[in-house]
């Protein structure tokens, strides 16, 4: 039986992901974030928001900054933040994830954000 993460796991990620590049988006634009903005998102990724707002201001491709990121948090994890996303986000059957997917998109299609 083949495990995978969970579909509320990838979802949450998915999210995040959207969240910081809708900050560097604004931020490349001229905008103001606020630090409350980047804590939000540095806790959903599980990094230090100082790190992350320096990282915003060095105008990197999303693509690049995400990447940064990705390694940041590989560097980064204690073994109570491992412990903690193992006991939140225990791996599921894949044929369980598959119909909690399409599940998912159903419900998103018919009620988006």
């Amino acid at each position: 039986m083949l495990k995978v993460e969970p579909v509320a796991a990838m979802i949450a990620g998915f999210q995040s992901r959207h969240k910081l590049r809708s900050l560097w988006q604004r931020l490349l634009s001229g905008s103001k974030i606020s630090v409350d903005e980047v804590e939000s998102v540095a806790g959903k990724l599980g990094i230090c928001a100082n790190w992350l707002f320096a990282e915003l201001l060095q105008h990197h491709t999303f693509g690049e900054l995400f990447d940064r990121v990705a390694r940041h948090q590989g560097g980064r994890v204690s073994q109570h933040q491992q412990h903690h996303y193992l006991s939140r986000w225990q791996p599921i059957d894949v044929k369980v994830a598959i119909e909690e997917l399409r599940q998912y998109l159903v419900t998103f299609n018919h009620h988006p954000g």
